[in-house]
Formats: structure tokens, C-alpha cells, sequence
């Protein structure tokens, strides 16, 4: 019998009474380390988008840094998916290379074209166009029309969005190495993921995380700061400088300590402000700038009328979870 089995048989004892608890229920597996993530630097997406506008799928590109679209769903569009009274893009579809399911003959190739809907229902989503992708789209429409007016009887409408000349679908692989070119005509050298620079980007702009995390198609709020949070140290430090006019400036340097307040996101769009070092100050809301002056204020009056507050706990010592990140409030 297989691990399978007796894992099965295991869970059977414990359901019917045979056996006390599930040894198994205390051992921990490792998550492994998260990859790093990459997103264009601030200067580069004016490179890139420069660049494709001298390069025939150039478009895509460009649609892709301003919807967040994995490889596959831009690969499966239609033009069906595109609502232009709503300006609505919708995800349906996606495009993909596969290991083929059933075997194959000797010299057959072990890899197919598979166009299925997305795995995840929160893939199944609709993303706002700006008007410029809109008429972005609208001149690709016509560079279709101009192919299929050259190609004549070889051309096959598919009624897909990226197509090749010939009015078929492209595959990955394919679009890899066009963007490979644009990226060498933008003077980058390295691959950077489109769909991490649209989701960093617009939570630097001041996008709440839930709308990022239903425009990317995630499973939740959590899963979506745990994966950018970190992306946005540089943000996160602007951010604190903008928001030193909400602190009283009137304790001098020498007086001034620095309290962490961990900052947890929620599924519905809230935010759970908390202060280790003073655990009833807290705060529940969806506004940031309200959040920390409220907990701004608390921390002041609490060391007012505290006869020794307690010494700041070092940020390194602190424990985040997924969907938090930490935040230093002086005092």
C-alpha cells in the first residue's frame, strides 16, 4: 500500500475513534523561501513603453503593465473579451504550452497548445481599460485588417487578440522572444514581470489592496500584500515622509522614540492597525492616513500619562504573518 493509503487508513482510525489524534498533526513543513520578485524601476516602464511603439506587438506590452495580465490570459483574449461601451476587459480564457496528458509516439512532440478557462474562479474577473489602451486596441484592430488584406486566402480570422500575421493565435514561447526584442530596443537587458510592475505601481499610486488583489485575479487580500509588500520598501519610505506633517513636531530629537505598529490587511478591504508595545492601541478602518493619526495621538497621550513607557521592541524582533507589514510611528 502507498503513502496514500495509509494516510487515509490513518485519518480513518482518528474519525471512527481508533486512534486519539493524528500523528501527523504535529509536524510542521517548511514553506521554503518565497523568489524574489522583479518590477521595473521607475525609469525603465518610460524606456519600454518608448521602445514598443517601434515593435508590431508593442501593444501588448504596454496592455499588460496597465491590466496586470498573467502571460496566458493576454495569449487567450478574444475579441469578444473586450467591452467597448464599458471599456471593460474580460478574463476568460487562458493560453498555455502543456505537457500533453496521454502518452506520445516516439519522435511526437510531449507538449501541446491548451486554451481552457482560467483554474482559479478569482481569475474569472473584469478589468477597467484607460481610454488610451482602448484606442490602443483599436489601431491593433486595424493593423489585423491590413494583414488580412495581404494575406487574402491564407488568412485565417481565429477572432483571437495576439495574433501572427496569418490571423493565428501566438504561443508563449513566440511572444517571449518579441518581447525579448523590445526589451533589447529599450536598452534592458534583463526580464522583468510586467504583471508585478502593474501591481506595485498601482499600490504606490494609492490603490487599496483588495482592488489590486481582484484586478490580478488572487485568492485573497493576504496573499496579495504578502507577495508586494516587500516590493515597496522605497514607497513605503516616501510615504512615511509625506506623512510627517500629521506628527507634532514639538519633542526634540533627543526626546523621540519610535514605536512599530503592524499593519494587517483583511479580505474585505479594512486594516488592523496594532502596537506591540501598547496592545490596547489599536485601530480598524480602510483610510491609512486616518489610521496613523489616530495611532499617532494614542501613543502620545499614552506616554503622557504613562510614568515609564515601556522601550521601543526592536523592528527585528517583531513576527509579521501574511498580509502584514511594519511600520516605525515616532513619538
Amino acid at each position: 500500500m502507498g503513502s496514500q493509503g495509509h494516510n487515509r487508513n490513518r485519518l480513518r482510525h482518528v474519525t471512527e475513534g481508533y486512534t486519539p489524534s493524528n500523528p501527523a498533526a504535529s509536524i510542521n513543513l517548511s514553506r521554503g523561501n518565497k523568489p524574489q520578485i522583479e518590477i521595473l524601476t521607475r525609469d525603465e516602464p518610460a524606456q519600454l513603453i518608448r521602445a514598443s511603439y517601434q515593435h508590431r506587438y508593442g501593444v501588448f506590452i504596454r496592455l499588460v503593465l496597465f491590466t496586470g495580465l498573467r502571460l496566458g490570459e493576454l495569449l487567450g483574449l478574444r475579441w469578444e473579451d473586450i467591452d467597448m461601451q464599458s471599456n471593460l476587459l474580460h478574463v476568460r480564457r487562458t493560453l498555455n504550452r502543456l505537457n500533453k496528458v496521454k502518452p506520445t509516439a516516439p519522435g511526437e512532440p510531449t507538449t501541446e497548445i491548451v486554451i481552457q478557462p482560467p483554474k482559479s474562479q478569482n481569475s474569472i474577473r473584469s478589468i477597467p481599460l484607460l481610454p488610451a489602451v482602448i484606442q490602443d486596441l483599436m489601431n491593433w484592430k486595424s493593423i489585423q485588417r491590413n494583414d488580412q488584406a495581404m494575406m487574402g486566402d491564407q488568412y485565417r480570422d481565429s477572432g483571437m487578440i495576439v495574433t501572427n500575421p496569418s490571423g493565428g493565435f501566438i504561443e508563449p514561447r513566440t511572444f517571449k522572444d518579441q518581447y525579448d526584442q523590445i526589451l533589447a530596443l529599450a536598452g534592458l537587458s534583463t526580464f522583468h514581470a510586467l504583471r508585478h510592475t502593474f501591481a506595485s505601481r498601482a499600490m504606490e499610486q494609492g490603490m487599496d489592496a483588495k482592488t489590486v488583489s481582484v484586478l490580478l485575479g488572487h485568492a485573497s487580500v493576504p496573499f496579495t500584500m504578502d507577495t508586494y509588500a516587500h516590493a515597496l520598501t522605497d514607497y513605503k519610505r516616501e510615504s512615511m515622509v509625506l506623512m510627517e506633517d500629521l506628527y507634532s513636531m514639538d519633542q526634540t530629537p533627543l526626546q523621540e522614540v519610535s514605536y512599530s505598529v503592524i499593519v494587517t490587511y483583511f479580505p474585505d478591504g479594512t486594516m488592523q492597525f496594532d502596537v506591540p508595545d501598547f496592545p490596547t492601541v489599536k485601530f480598524s478602518g480602510t483610510d491609512m492616513p486616518q489610521g496613523l493619526q489616530y495611532i499617532k495621538e494614542r501613543l502620545q497621550d499614552e506616554k503622557l500619562i504613562s510614568m515609564f513607557p515601556p522601550a521601543p521592541t526592536p523592528p527585528s524582533q517583531i513576527t509579521l504573518q501574511p498580509g502584514q507589514f511594519l511600520l516605525q510611528i515616532p513619538v
